[in-house]
C-alpha cells in the first residue's frame, strides 16, 4: 500500500525537529528495533555526528536554496538540508547504486521531493547542470577519492553562483584505502583553491588525539556488535561534545572555500 501525500508531508514536518542522520531510520536495511533508535535519536554513528557539530552551522548561515551534495554516502547532509524547505533544490550524487536506491526510498517515505539523488561520478553524473546555478557544493570525504582533482573542482566552481560556498572535509593522508588518491594537507588544499580561482574562508584542523581515541573506542565496539554501538553511542557522543573538534593536531582538514563575488 502506498503513502498518502498528506501523510508524506506530515512526516516530512516531524523529521526537521530531530537529531542529524534521523532520516537514515527509514533505509530498508534496518531491524525494527535499530529504525526506531535511528528515527529517534540520529545515525549512530560517531564521527558523522562529530562532523555534523562541526559543519552544520556553517550550513545554517550559508542559508543555501540549491546544493549539490558530492559523494552523499548515506544522505545525511541532504536530508538535513532537505528539512528546510527554502532550500529548494538539492542534487546528491555517489557511484553506489545501492546508496542511491536507499537514499531514493527515505525521499519517497517522507515525501521530500527537493532531493534528486544520482547514481555515477562527478564530472558526468552533473553534466547536465548548469554554470552559476549553486549556493553550496558539500563535498564530506570526498575529495580525496576523485581526480584529475583539480579540473573536479574548477567544475565545481563553474557551478557555484559568485559568493558560493565549498564546504569540504577530508582525512588529510586519506584512509590508506587502495582507492584513495590523493594526500591532502592544508598546503595542498590551499594550492588547489589557489589553481580552482576560490577564496579560503577557513582552513584548519580536526579531529585531535581526543577525539581519535572516541572514535577508536566506538569502532572497535561497532565491530562486534552493532547492538553493543548503539549501546555505548550516547556516551560517546557526550564526550565527544566535551572538547573543540577543531584541533591544531587534528589529522582532518575542514575547508570553506568561496567563489569570489
Amino acid at each position: 500500500m502506498g503513502i498518502g501525500t498528506a501523510h508524506r508531508s506530515d512526516l516530512g514536518e516531524r523529521m526537521a525537529c530531530r537529531p542529524f542522520g534521523a532520516e537514515y531510520g527509514y533505509a530498508p536495511r534496518w531491524s525494527p528495533w535499530e529504525r526506531s533508535l535511528i528515527q529517534r535519536l540520529g545515525v549512530f554513528d560517531l564521527p558523522t555526528r562529530m562532523r555534523a557539530r562541526l559543519i552544520l552551522p556553517y550550513l545554517r548561515e550559508a542559508a543555501p536554496r540549491s546544493v549539490l551534495d558530492v559523494g552523499f554516502g548515506c544522505g545525511h547532509w541532504s536530508f538535513w538540508l532537505a528539512r528546510d524547505p527554502s532550500c529548494r533544490r538539492i542534487v546528491a550524487v555517489d557511484p553506489d547504486a545501492s546508496r542511491v536506491a536507499d537514499a531514493r526510498h527515505v525521499a519517497a517515505v517522507l515525501g521530500l521531493e527537493s532531493l534528486e539523488f544520482r547514481s555515477g561520478h562527478v564530472p558526468d553524473a552533473i553534466a547536465d547542470l548548469s554554470p552559476q546555478t549553486l549556493d553550496v557544493v558539500i563535498a564530506i570525504e570526498v575529495l580525496q577519492l576523485v581526480g584529475p582533482l583539480t579540473a573536479c573542482v574548477e567544475l565545481l566552481w563553474n557551478l557555484l553562483r559568485p559568493g558560493g560556498l565549498l564546504l569540504a572535509h577530508v582525512p588529510s593522508l586519506g584512509y590508506m584505502r587502495p582507492y584513495d588518491q590523493h594526500r591532502l594537507d592544508v598546503e595542498e588544499l590551499e594550492r588547489l583553491c589557489e589553481r580552482s580561482g576560490f577564496h579560503v574562508v577557513r582552513l584548519t584542523r580536526t579531529f585531535g588525539p581526543y577525539h581519535r581515541a572516541l572514535f577508536s573506542v566506538f569502532g572497535r565496539t561497532a565491530s562486534r556488535s552493532r547492538a553493543a554501538a548503539a549501546a555505548v553511542f550516547p556516551l560517546l557522543f557526550v564526550l565527544g561534545c566535551l572538547r573543540p573538534i577543531e584541533h591544531p593536531r587534528g589529522d582532518h582538514r575542514l575547508l570553506i572555500a568561496r567563489r569570489p563575488p
